[in-house]
């Protein structure tokens, strides 16, 4: 009878362990090494802004990895502003300007990250002329390709202030 009851406690055991509740990411875990720390989300930062004197958005991105928590990215970030349109798909008016900033290196990691935010920040400076008398509204997208292929997007209407 001794014999049987620690197989039955091991049996116990991994059940219960089976049963437990998905990580803050939810669903099952997946890559290996490193790779399970890849981002699967990002998001434009709330505190991502635009200014005048002079004209400049300063975009921050955050990425989430699967467990749910902030963290660093590699890879290529294309960001687009758009005008502001009430009546225009996704309120994009005309667009502004476009920047590609690279986060592939070290250096450009060190360049763009704060540690106090746990976001990139990116400071994106339109010429003039394209943002003419448009000081209200601005729509800022971006997409972050990883080196793995895979696309991560998102978008934000600003407020000047």
């Amino acid at each position: 009878m001794r014999a049987r009851l620690p197989i039955s406690s091991v049996l116990l055991l991994s059940v219960l362990a089976g049963c437990q509740p998905p990580g803050k990411g939810g669903g099952k875990l997946s890559g290996a090494g490193m790779d399970m720390f890849t981002p699967v989300r990002m998001r434009l930062h709330p505190l991502s802004r635009a200014v005048t004197s002079p004209f400049a958005v300063e975009a921050r991105l955050e990425f989430t990895d699967q467990f749910g928590d902030a963290g660093k990215g590699v890879g290529e970030a294309q960001f687009v502003l758009f005008a502001y349109d009430p009546i225009a798909l996704e309120h994009k008016g005309r667009r502004i300007g476009m920047w590609s900033v690279s986060l592939a290196t070290p250096d450009d990691n060190r360049a763009h990250w704060d540690a106090i935010t746990r976001t990139y920040v990116f400071k994106l400076t339109p010429d003039a002329t394209a943002v003419g008398s448009d000081h209200g509204k601005f729509v800022l997208s971006a997409e972050f390709r990883l080196p793995n292929g895979e696309n991560l997007s998102d978008q934000i209407t600003l407020a000047v202030k």
